[in-house]
């Protein structure tokens, strides 16, 4: 989903998505957001 499709269905301004994006890339050490939804897949 895009950062505004995601702001739009959690009530969120699509910056703050975008911020929460890059910080929990940066904690989960992802360089992309697909690499960052592969790591979180294999977490769960």
């Amino acid at each position: 989903m895009t950062n505004k499709q995601i702001g739009a269905a959690v009530f969120l301004a699509e910056g703050t998505v975008k911020n929460y994006v890059s910080r929990i890339m940066e904690k989960l050490h992802a360089h992309t957001r697909t690499e960052l939804a592969l790591r979180a897949a294999r977490r769960r």
